[in-house]
């Protein structure tokens, strides 16, 4: 019984558990017409301000893209602010600008926004239910600013990352994008223009002749004059200039322009990178193993080799065999290298041996008392034996 009663338990504890897990997943997880930037080989958009959009469906479960055409800066509009910026400064096709991005469904077919709304699931939207307006490739990128007075962008160049300078100024009543009078300006501003936009280094930031940019220019306004930097702000707001609209430029001829490094080279490394990185580092690794083992081998073998004894002289250079100065049974004498006197050793019965170039010192005794003898006495020519008249 006590079993059973665990086993319920348990049972309505899973039960409790898998409901509230329902219930987060209502309130807390993603609906209609979210937005987000695509991000590539799993890592963010190469600038947080711009990319391809994402839009997600909460019927499918998944994020898409947005069919580009028809699209308008209104539109881009709700989307950065979807993402918690306050302007779109320009809104695309993304084959044109992101070429390699890895878009592969297309989620919303077509959308259009009054401008006054706060998330684009407010928006008119239609959906794609298998029948997309546009390719995986045709969709949606945008460019937002987390500012609206003094926002930038480059235009009328290849990129996103070169053009002339226009900045955005929301005055009183109505706001417009104007362009930057050249005077005084210098790679100082540069660095500024392209540090606020997140493009690439902003120490590799130079300056650029703005009538190659000119296309598109005519009729704007000249908003900004005498701009001076000192290379270290965050924004253009932050620079000494002129007021809005003081000015002594003729127009579009004197064009602030700049170029940026490209956003996708701000340190963070591509999957590619990474794995090269990652070869790199084992090879070198494999390439130390190696050396390391052939010196351990060297020293080991070196070691081996100093255990060995070394070849001393050879016993037969420092042994000499003798018979004269008493040593009538014979003896050897061991001669030691660099020794003026050489030791004798008598050793019976050792062969005889004459070397009339090596002194021999006299015998510390005799053979015979070595060998017992006679009862010890040694007898010469100055000691004679004994005889019967004695």
């Amino acid at each position: 019984m006590h079993s059973r009663d665990m086993a319920i338990s348990i049972s309505q504890l899973v039960q409790t558990t898998l409901l509230a897990t329902a219930i987060v997943t209502v309130y807390a997880g993603n609906k209609d017409g979210d937005v987000k930037f695509l991000q590539y080989n799993d890592r963010p958009s190469d600038t947080p301000f711009e990319g391809v959009v994402q839009v997600y469906r909460e019927l499918e479960g998944n994020w898409g893209g947005i069919c580009s055409n028809g699209a308008s800066i209104t539109d881009a509009t709700v989307i950065c602010r979807g993402l918690g910026y306050k302007l779109a400064t320009r809104v695309t096709n993304a084959a044109k600008d992101f070429p390699d991005h890895e878009n592969k469904e297309v989620t919303l077919s077509e959308v259009s926004c009054s401008g006054s709304e706060t998330h684009l699931g407010h928006c008119s939207l239609t959906w794609n239910n298998g029948e997309a307006s546009c390719s995986d490739n045709d969709v949606l990128a945008v460019a937002c600013s987390p500012i609206t007075d003094y926002a930038v962008r480059l235009k009328g160049g290849a990129s996103w990352y070169e053009g002339r300078v226009e900045v955005y100024h929301e005055g009183s009543g109505h706001s417009y994008w104007g362009t930057v009078c050249n005077d005084f300006w210098g790679t100082k501003d540069a660095k500024v223009i392209c540090r606020q936009l997140k493009y690439g280094d902003p120490d590799k930031a130079r300056v650029e002749d703005g009538d190659n940019y000119k296309s598109g220019s005519a009729g704007m306004p000249v908003l900004l004059d005498n701009v001076h930097c000192d290379g270290t702000e965050s924004d253009l707001s932050k620079c000494r200039a002129n007021d809005w609209h003081d000015e002594n430029c003729f127009f579009n001829t004197e064009l602030a322009a700049v170029f940026c490094e490209p956003a996708g080279k701000t340190g963070r490394p591509t999957t590619g990178a990474i794995v090269g990185i990652v070869i790199a580092c084992l090879v070198v690794a494999c390439f130390a193993l190696v050396l390391c083992c052939l010196c351990y081998r060297q020293y080991e073998t070196k070691k081996k080799g100093s255990r060995r004894p070394a070849p001393g002289p050879s016993h037969t250079a420092n042994v000499a065999y003798i018979s004269n100065g008493g040593l009538s049974t014979g003896g050897v004498a061991f001669i030691n290298p660099g020794q003026q006197q050489p030791v004798q050793y008598i050793i019976p019965g050792a062969a005889p041996a004459y070397t009339p170039s090596m002194p021999l010192a006299p015998p510390p005794y005799s053979p015979a008392e070595a060998t017992g003898g006679d009862g010890g006495s040694i007898h010469d020519s100055a000691n004679p034996p004994p005889t019967d008249d004695d």
